[in-house]
């Protein structure tokens, strides 16, 4: 499906890429999504299953939330699993290891959560400590692979220019967004448009209920940049954008695809090379 998450040809940058590698769940390993997985896995083992503080469950939970971590009376369920030997570090840490990693803890990582776990073991607390450990245990390399872990120990030298830039130093920043995107719920055409054409009740009459309203629209000046109509607006939710345009930050790039040469919707299926209807491909093309 085009809707899936896991495109078969996914190739993400860095070295994998560079190898000729695909790597098919990484393309739904976004940085919102990885908060998002530890958040409600660290969660999970302080509130039990709730949706407060990031929590996984969906609903709102009209128990309230825990005013402290440990507290799982309000919550959905919670992890009940207590190794059989509380009594040192080493032990609780050699049991997660065994049951979150298949016993893969590397020895750099281990120190680590030894060490955090090991002040609130030695003030009695040992149902805090199993705690700390489960969450730090959760946020290694270990627990979210599936192989063994190599620490490189090398630290990473940031190169620059070898010479200092003739120029202020300006960056495109190339921003694109999995899926596809509804442009005509951003950017809408408003009035002053050629031939004296009200395309903003064209725009009306096509979008029908989910047309934008005049009061959710933010109005932005194309005069003098030979479009359509110099008046368009965009949404409301989009201020930035607003902004962002009037400072000459920001542009819009309308009308682009992938078509080699102008076609009719009766012949796209015949003369056109990509799929037009599937997301992955428009955007590898």
């Amino acid at each position: 499906s085009v809707f899936s998450f896991f495109l078969q040809e996914f190739d993400p940058a860095g070295i994998i890429g560079d190898s000729g590698l695909v790597s098919p769940e990484a393309g739904a390993l976004a940085g919102s999504k990885i908060t998002n997985l530890l958040d409600g896995l660290l969660a999970t083992s302080k509130f039990g299953l709730t949706n407060c503080r990031g929590g996984i469950v969906a609903y709102y939970s009209y128990n309230g939330c825990p005013a402290w971590e440990g507290d799982f009376t309000r919550a959905e369920g919670y992890l009940e699993y207590v190794p059989p030997d509380l009594t040192t570090v080493d032990s609780i840490i050699d049991d997660l290891s065994l049951l979150l990693t298949a016993g893969r803890l590397g020895a750099p990582n281990r120190a680590i959560i030894k060490s955090v776990v090991l002040e609130a073991h030695q003030y009695g607390s040992t149902e805090k400590a199993l705690r700390i450990a489960q969450q730090l245990i959760a946020m290694t390399p270990e627990y979210h692979t599936n192989a063994l872990q190599r620490k490189d120990v090398v630290k990473r030298e940031i190169t620059g220019y070898e010479n200092d830039p003739v120029n202020e130093y300006k960056a495109i920043v190339f921003w694109q967004m999995a899926g596809g995107m509804d442009s005509f719920n951003l950017i809408v055409p408003i009035d002053d448009c050629q031939n004296g054409k009200d395309m903003y009740a064209e725009y009306k009459q096509k979008r029908g209920s989910v047309a934008l309203e005049p009061h959710e629209l933010l109005n932005i000046s194309t005069v003098g940049s030979n479009q359509v109509c110099d008046k368009f607006a965009v949404n409301y939710n989009f201020p930035v954008l607003q902004q962002l345009y009037n400072e000459n930050d920001a542009l819009f790039i309308a009308n682009m695809g992938v078509m080699k040469r102008p076609i009719t919707k009766h012949e796209n299926w015949k003369v056109t090379l990509p799929i037009l209807f599937a997301h992955n491909h428009m955007q590898k093309e």
